[in-house]
């Protein structure tokens, strides 16, 4: 019999663009260290019919075959539904047939509906188990993109849907054997508000493929000529143009920025270019101060690259205050410093600490914040190499797939020597360093 295998459980999110960024490829580092990988990924119904659908499943299982991972699709016949007991059925029996000759399996959950589904089909079963990967706070989330800021103000039905999975977080986080945070400021929430043991939990940020960056770093110069911004202060932004992205706080910022920096030019690297540049002439940046482009996930890179300075704004909620946004880690990856909102996860503290960016405490044109910009705008023109090489120093130690692989072994790690002399859901005590 094998020893121990990691399996990696998604519940309707395989298509997703995150997937290969967040999964397939840490997935791969962790392979790389030795360790069998398998991934199972639940589809609806409609994802079996032909269509687009059906083609992106083609395309996502032969990205996963480059990689020389496996990836096999579970029915789960009501998505809309979250998961029935159909589902841990399901998965249960594709575990006993795919891993009956191991010993060991860890059933990597990527959020709460696979976490959960997970739990049950393992129950019983002492070679399995659990681990909670949380990727952030889906029941506000979710609130927050229905457009509500408070369950008082919303209506019934957004309110179910909230509290449904705000249960379903709760239940997936103490009953696992081990719970994934983003960040150190979801670690200690879940801890005093979930009630969750420290033990259990572990962080792993968001992470993003740092060669890549580096290889476009290295032709900055080139992409900035291509781009005809060779001789401009370029502001960047990487997102969609959803509320939470604050399109016009953004577009403020880069207008205080062309105060301070004429020559200032926005590259916006976008999915949805109408919706950006709608903004922008309602913001009053001229064509000729903008570039706004839609490029594929390879591409951008090479457009961020070519940035001086990156844009990260949030409002102050708690979505933010224990994110981990990938956009920061791809500013990083390219060498790219980042101005920033307070109270973003742990990176917020992260930029001050290495001095990779700005921290402005909101997006008022007040006296004191065009003080503090002014300030780091010009700091930025002495030091600014040394600036891009420390983005790059952190990023490849602390926000690479490589990293992300390394702390995820150190997560199986533990939890199987736990299993050995403590209860099915304790782990070793470990530093908040380790995780």
């Amino acid at each position: 019999m094998n020893d121990l295998a990691i399996v990696h459980v998604a519940h309707g999110d395989a298509l997703g663009s995150v997937y290969a960024a967040q999964v397939l490829h840490p997935m791969l580092a962790v392979r790389q260290r030795g360790y069998p990988v398998r991934l199972a990924a639940f589809a609806s119904p409609a994802e079996y019919r032909r269509g687009p659908l059906r083609q992106r499943w083609i395309d996502r299982r032969r990205e996963a075959d480059e990689l020389g991972l496996q990836l096999d699709r579970l029915f789960s016949p009501f998505r809309r539904l979250g998961w029935t007991k159909l589902d841990a059925w399901n998965l249960r029996r594709w575990l006993v047939k795919r891993h009956s000759g191991v010993r060991r399996v860890m059933l990597h959950c990527r959020a709460e509906v696979a976490a959960n589904v997970a739990i049950r089909a393992a129950d019983g079963d002492s070679r399995f188990r659990v681990i909670f990967d949380c990727r952030g706070l889906s029941a506000e989330e979710y609130m927050y993109r229905m457009g509500y800021q408070t369950l008082h103000d919303a209506p019934d039905s957004v309110r179910r849907q909230v509290r449904a999975r705000q249960d379903a977080q709760l239940r997936a986080a103490r009953d696992a054997h081990a719970m994934i945070c983003v960040s150190q400021r979801m670690k200690e929430m879940v801890a005093q508000s979930w009630a969750v043991p420290a033990s259990k939990l572990w962080v792993v940020s968001c992470s993003t493929d740092a060669s890549r960056g580096l290889t476009a770093f290295r032709s900055r110069d080139e992409y900035r000529r291509k781009l005809g911004i060779e001789d401009r202060f370029v502001v960047a932004f990487c997102g969609s143009a959803p509320p939470w992205q604050m399109l016009e706080q953004t577009l403020t910022m880069f207008n205080f920025i062309r105060e301070v920096r004429p020559e200032a030019h926005l590259l916006v690297v976008t999915t949805d270019v109408a919706a950006w540049s709608r903004a922008a002439d309602d913001g009053a940046i001229p064509v000729s101060s903008r570039t706004i482009v839609s490029v594929r996930h390879a591409e951008v890179p090479r457009y961020l690259a070519a940035a001086d300075v990156g844009l990260m704004l949030r409002n102050r909620n708690v979505v933010n205050l224990v994110a981990s946004p990938v956009k920061f880690a791809e500013y990083l990856s390219c060498g790219v410093p980042v101005i920033l909102t307070e109270d973003i996860g742990d990176f917020s503290s992260l930029v001050e600490r290495e001095k990779i960016g700005l921290v402005a405490p909101d997006t008022s044109l007040s006296n004191d914040l065009k003080a503090l910009v002014g300030g780091f705008l010009e700091s930025y023109e002495r030091n600014a190499s040394a600036m891009r090489h420390r983005c790059l120093s952190v990023a490849e130690k602390d926000l690479s797939w490589q990293a992300t692989g390394a702390v995820l072994v150190d997560v199986y790690k533990a939890l199987d020597e736990a299993r050995s002399v403590r209860g099915a859901c304790d782990v070793p005590e470990q530093s908040d360093s380790g995780g």
